[in-house]
């Protein structure tokens, strides 16, 4: 079993997406990209059950991080899967619109927000749509709503050189990396999930000249 599906295994509620393999996929990218030096400061967007800072905060033992979610019942649920595997007293859950009014600067900010487009929600499998809070899986009419958002919130805080992680849907490995450019950052690569679909973008502050790369 993945470390995420273990971690937050233990409870979820109506108003969390039940955690899925592929959002190992962007753990283990943050883990390989921190892995000699990690991380003092974490900021998980739309953090759900807390099962990718949990996480995280399980593998770095020095690192304090900050959990943020809409719904009351998501950070309730995430705060006590904190206490469940022993990372409450480095573990901050917040009930906010994506991260207003978070303060202070991240090295690392994870997300995996709604991106499923609004036409396509009624066409999904009935376990996923009949169960899932809709509030997690609608991501607009495009799908980028989210992304447009927590963007603008990145850029706010994080810090000089850092780096974030966002998971993406199967079809969005263009768009997004085009609004990551937008706010002044670079795309560093796309990373496939164990299907060999596009699931997450790795990003720094900062342009360079790097061409997007994208693992096989």
């Amino acid at each position: 079993m993945s470390l995420v599906l273990e971690i937050t295994g233990n409870e979820l509620s109506p108003d969390t997406l039940e955690p899925r393999a592929d959002t190992e996929t962007l753990v283990e990218a943050a883990l390989q990209r921190f892995r000699d030096h990690p991380p003092r400061r974490i900021l998980d967007i739309g953090t759900g059950a807390g099962c990718i800072l949990i996480s995280l905060l399980h593998e770095w033992p020095q690192a304090q991080g900050v959990g943020t979610d809409l719904a009351a019942g998501a950070v309730e649920t995430a705060r006590r899967n904190a206490e469940r595997n022993g990372v409450a007293g480095r573990a901050r859950f917040v009930q906010t619109n994506w991260a207003a009014g978070i303060d202070g600067v991240f090295d690392l900010i994870v997300s995996n927000p709604p991106y499923i487009s609004r036409e396509v929600i009624a066409n999904l499998a009935p376990e996923v749509r009949n169960h899932d809070p809709i509030l997690a899986l609608d991501g607009g009419e495009d799908g980028l709503d989210a992304y447009k958002i927590i963007l603008t919130e990145i850029k706010r805080t994080l810090a000089p050189g850092g780096w974030f992680f966002l998971e993406i849907g199967y079809d969005q490995s263009d768009s997004v990396p085009r609004l990551v450019e937008n706010i002044g950052a670079t795309p560093e690569r796309v990373i496939p999930d164990l299907g060999g679909n596009p699931r997450v973008v790795e990003c720094h502050m900062g342009i360079t000249k790097k061409t997007l790369g994208k693992d096989s």
